[in-house]
């Protein structure tokens, strides 16, 4: 996802303002986080990068255009979640534009019915 313009432009370039939104959209949008890694570069910018038990969400901001570069992979059934994240996050930022790609990855990946994790189906 890319927001352009946002105009929350304190929110992107504040390294625990971009946990806690990490933390609570996360929540809202039933991810189950296992671990949130961030940094705060000099003089500005942030990427925050959450480990998931449905795969990772990164944040990267850019407060100098005003611009955050979003990616979500996620391997659970469904995109009621992603959608749901979305959502969130277009509601914080506050982007005057807003623009998404979506990428099918791992066209012989299987989700385990066990747990979350992706499991690769070996094709012979």
């Amino acid at each position: 996802m890319e927001f352009s313009d946002c105009r929350n432009a304190e929110l992107l370039d504040d390294l625990n303002q971009i946990e806690e939104l990490m933390r609570e959209g996360l929540k809202v949008a039933n991810f189950t986080l296992v671990q949130l890694f961030s940094h705060k570069f000099y003089p500005i910018g942030v990427t925050s990068v959450a480990i998931v038990s449905e795969s990772h969400v990164s944040i990267h901001t850019y407060p100098e255009t005003g611009h955050a570069s979003i990616d979500i992979f996620h391997c659970s059934d469904g995109s009621l979640q992603v959608l749901r994240l979305m959502d969130y996050l277009k509601l914080h930022f506050e982007p005057s534009q807003f623009s998404y790609a979506e990428a099918t990855r791992g066209r012989n990946l299987k989700v385990s019915t066990n747990t979350s994790a992706c499991l690769l189906e070996s094709v012979a």
